[in-house]
């Protein structure tokens, strides 16, 4: 690891030091190489279950406006109708919110894929 990293102090239970001992020893790395490759890889599910979630809420969002569209009485007016036509705007609207926010997560997981790929290479150099 890089002098320039913070370091922290942490209580752990000795049959955890030893676990991660062993694994270091198998993986030809330092105690500290190996605490930080499990901790980064930790993360992406993180990131990627509140993506979810923002995802099934907007789609959630989506769905009830098309069911509005469908069953709702005003949504069946004559074309050109306001109330019609701003239902309709809702929808596409949070279409291409979903869309956005789909695009947005792949390039933040490229993105972090990209960072451990990174500290994984600056570890095994150290």
């Amino acid at each position: 690891m890089a002098r320039d990293d913070t370091q922290v102090n942490v209580r752990l239970p000795a049959e955890l030091v030893d676990r991660l001992r062993h694994a270091a020893t198998q993986s030809g790395k330092s105690l500290t190489s190996e605490i930080v490759d499990r901790l980064i890889e930790s993360f992406p599910i993180t990131i990627q279950d509140i993506a979810l979630d923002t995802i099934r809420k907007e789609a959630e969002l989506l769905s009830a406006h098309s069911f509005r569209l469908k069953f709702d009485p005003r949504a069946n007016a004559p074309v050109g109708s306001k109330e019609r036509d701003s239902y309709r705007e809702e929808v596409g609207e949070v279409t291409a919110r979903l869309r956005q926010l789909e695009r947005e997560i792949s390039e933040r997981n490229r993105k972090f894929r990209e960072e451990i790929a990174a500290r994984k290479a600056k570890t095994s150099t150290d």
